[in-house]
Parts: C-alpha cells; structure tokens; sequence
C-alpha cells in the first residue's frame, strides 16, 4: 500500500530560523515542501509519516505559538482513481450543477 501525507501548519509570528529548522527536517525525512506552509510525501513506509508528525510535535515550541495544524494520511493500492458506477445515469452532472446558484451570504 501506498500512502500519502500531508501536513499544513501555522504559527503566530514564528522564529523564522526554528520554523526553517523544521522544514528542512522534514524534507530530510523525504517530505516535499509544497509551499510555505504545506508538506506532502507519498510513502511505502508509514513511520516516515509518524516521524514528520512527530518533528512537528517536537519543534512546534521552538518555533512559536501555533496557530494551525492539520495532517492527514490516505492509503491506497491504485491512485489512479476509482470509477463511479452511477457515472452513465449523470453525463451533465458538472453541467447542471454549475448552472445552480451559489448560496446566498449571511
């Protein structure tokens, strides 16, 4: 099985330099910085996983006052997607749900 992880974190003004710290840690570990706040790795071995939601844990203090953290790891043999077997009974789907009001604002 393959998994796939992300890692999206925030801090209130952060110690640049710990911050960094960090995400060269876990580029390290194999993580991908996607962008400044974002981390993803796919991955065989899910510890690799574990040990980048544990350096987050570990270094969190240092870097400053957390103000976002969200991690997620997804499974699966096939990335590749999988079918929708009610696809033929909707070939407009996009079509007419796109042609629908927005809600309106509070």
């Amino acid at each position: 099985m393959t998994y796939r992880g992300s890692i999206t974190i925030d801090f209130t003004s952060p110690d640049g330099n710990e911050y960094n710290k960090l995400s060269v840690a876990l580029v390290q570990l194999g993580w991908l910085r996607v962008e400044t706040s974002l981390f993803i790795i796919d991955t065989s071995d899910l510890s690799r996983i574990w040990v980048g939601i544990e350096l987050v844990a570990r270094q969190q203090l240092s870097v400053g006052v957390l103000s976002a953290l969200t991690f997620q790891i997804h499974g699966s043999d096939d990335w590749n997607g999988i079918s929708i077997s009610s696809a033929a009974n909707h070939p407009k789907a996009m079509e007419q749900i796109l042609a629908k009001p927005l809600p309106n604002p509070i």
